[in-house]
């Protein structure tokens, strides 16, 4: 009796890695950030975290992050409504590098934030790489200057710039909490321990977001 032997070909498994993953941290610098909070300031308590938040995200090779500021090049009197600046641009940014320029900021203006969501349109210029573009607020008041951060924000993620925003508050009060929650994603925080646990849970969610995508291919390369 003749056998056949059956020649199976089993697919080919490609494991394609996922967009790189940007993240930009929009820090309040504003002179209200000088307010005592739980041992310290709410600035130290933001500069804490994010020292080690961003320790942690550059020991990863698919995650980018940068940092831009505002309220702190300008002083109250000067009412400077565009005192805003990307301080520390995509790439591979180390942990001594952020700890030095955040230990050079001090809270000291307005709260420019609409025209600092508009500015973040050129923080996320594009790299000619696929990426998924994150932005993280933190802050501890709204609006100073006239401008509307609702509709800037959603003019940006219909614009497919980046995606809807993570805000972390500073003790908003109730009324602000309202107007923040149309820019994005509100968790409002009442001490350092608190701003430190929700922006590692943001940022973890965050990347999370962003998984390996599997492709099947055939012996001919074909899905």
């Amino acid at each position: 009796m003749v056998k056949w032997l059956m020649l199976v070909v089993f697919p080919m498994w490609m494991v394609a890695q996922s967009p790189k993953i940007r993240i930009l941290f929009l820090l309040d610098a504003s002179y209200s950030m000088n307010k005592n909070w739980t041992g310290g300031t709410r600035w130290q308590a933001a500069m804490q975290t994010m020292i080690e938040i961003t320790d942690s995200l550059a020991s990863l090779p698919n995650v980018e992050f940068a940092v831009r500021v505002y309220g702190h090049q300008f002083s109250l009197r000067d009412n400077n409504c565009k005192d805003s600046r990307l301080e520390m641009a995509f790439g591979n940014v180390n942990s001594n590098s952020i700890r030095r320029k955040l230990a050079s900021i001090v809270p000291n203006g307005v709260t420019p934030l609409a025209y600092s969501l508009e500015k973040c349109a050129n923080d996320f210029a594009a790299t000619g790489e696929v990426s998924r573009n994150f932005l993280i607020i933190i802050t501890d008041g709204e609006e100073s200057c006239g401008g509307d951060p609702c509709a800037v924000t959603q003019k940006l993620q219909q614009n497919n710039i980046l995606l809807k925003p993570i805000v972390l508050g500073i003790q908003l009060p109730d009324v602000l909490q309202q107007q923040f929650s149309c820019i994005g994603e509100l968790t409002n925080t009442a001490s350092g321990a608190e701003l430190n646990q929700a922006l590692k849970k943001a940022v973890g969610e965050t990347i999370s977001k962003t998984t390996f995508q599997l492709n099947i291919l055939d012996a001919a390369g074909k899905p």
